[in-house]
């Protein structure tokens, strides 16, 4: 007979056979020709035009966009399929030294060597490997305040810094469950090393924090121990892939004096699918992160209202998982790594993203990342924010190469 699945352990469980398959090609393809890439926006291919001084122009086409006056160069927008055309008319023009159609430059990124990279359609659909140009993560600590985490794994161990067990005081904080382990890994496992997956934040160190036992319960004066521990040790982003239905006076007051620490609290918004608030998620100045999938919908289980803050991919993550026999491992997941759903899922992601975002900018606040995650996030669902996606589905290139 089957266990229940514990309600503290946001992640609804993947079939074995789900977890084999890459949900996404790898973002390292063959180029077309540059030819091929012609740069248009909304439906507008782009013209770079070319003047002779002292010639005045007969003929107008399409709309100004801009000029680069250093060039004496300006910028016209015509519509795609009138692109051909408006480029004839211009090099009948006399006063055109030369009319060109505008193609499109991209950042030259390498995709992670990790070989279970092509089953993380997250790292992916976010943008990740794109923005890891600007941060990977430096000088970031992670909190992960869960069920511990696989001290030994070969894509985590050199990852860790001193952590807690607020269970057993006194003993490592060694995960028991597997929940916490694949949290790490999603946030943070080590990258381009050959080995395994890629981590949101390749760079930043992970301190893990034990607060739920191995069958994936805890309480909540436990957990605002392991809130307030970490923020203690300078942990800038905790990450919270956990939820009750409860109001907690002294689960409130850890998150309150983290954010009074510094740190920013990401906390999922749980999986009942239905718009009842989960805490510490719907606390304010808490960070609520809702799930979607690899189509960018907004996953059934994910809890709704208008207290998410953004939604991460958190359906069929591939992420790390203990390399030993853990309770997890009776519902049928191997070691070493596995796929699971649920809000537990898309917060480590987004904390990933904190942690580049805080690198990169190390003198923005806890609400400065929040903010600027919400602002860069993609539109998703109905226009503008939504119950479901909040701000929009996390675009970490936008995060860190908007100004």
């Amino acid at each position: 007979m089957k266990k229940a699945i514990p309600v503290w352990i946001l992640s609804l469980m993947l079939s074995s056979g789900c977890a084999h398959s890459p949900l996404f090609p790898s973002v390292e393809k063959k180029e077309a020709p540059a030819s091929s890439h012609l740069f248009s926006r909304d439906g507008f291919a782009q013209i770079t035009v070319k003047r002779r001084p002292g010639v005045r122009p007969i003929l107008a086409v399409g709309r100004s966009l801009n000029r680069i006056e250093s060039l004496s160069i300006e910028v016209l927008a015509v519509p795609q399929n009138e692109l051909d055309s408006s480029l004839a008319k211009l090099k009948t023009d006399p006063s055109v030294a030369y009319a060109q159609a505008c193609h499109t430059v991209r950042a030259v990124v390498n995709a992670p060597n990790d070989p279970l990279f092509s089953k993380q359609y997250g790292p992916q659909i976010t943008k990740t490997v794109e923005a890891w140009q600007y941060s990977k993560g430096d000088k970031v600590t992670i909190a992960i305040v869960d069920t511990g985490i696989d001290l030994g794994h070969p894509e985590l161990k050199a990852k860790l810094v001193a952590g807690y067990n607020v269970m057993k005081k006194g003993q490592p904080p060694r995960d028991d469950n597997g929940h916490g382990t694949h949290c790490a890994g999603v946030a943070a496992a080590s990258t381009f090393n050959g080995v395994g997956i890629a981590g949101m934040a390749p760079n930043a160190k992970l301190m893990p924090v034990k607060v739920l036992g191995p069958g994936g319960n805890g309480s909540d004066a436990g957990v605002a121990e392991g809130i307030t521990w970490a923020a203690d040790r300078g942990a800038d982003i905790i990450s919270l892939s956990l939820s009750g239905p409860e109001e907690s006076k002294v689960m409130k007051e850890a998150c309150d004096y983290a954010a009074a620490k510094g740190a920013l609290v990401i906390a999922a918004m749980g999986n009942a699918g239905n718009g009842e608030k989960g805490y510490p998620a719907a606390y304010p100045g808490v960070m609520a992160v809702g799930a979607a999938d690899e189509k960018d919908e907004t996953a059934d289980f994910s809890q709704y209202g208008e207290w998410i803050s953004v939604s991460a991919p958190g359906v069929a993550i591939y992420s790390t998982f203990p390399t030993y026999q853990v309770d997890m491992n009776e519902y049928g997941y191997p070691q070493n790594y596995a796929a699971l759903d649920g809000t537990s899922m898309a917060t480590p992601a987004v904390a990933g993203l904190a942690a580049l975002v805080k690198s990169l900018h190390p003198g923005l606040d806890a609400a400065g990342i929040k903010q600027r995650i919400e602002k860069s996030a993609d539109d998703r669902g109905k226009a503008g924010f939504d119950a479901h996606f909040g701000h929009g589905r996390v675009n970490a290139l936008r995060a860190l190469s908007n100004s």
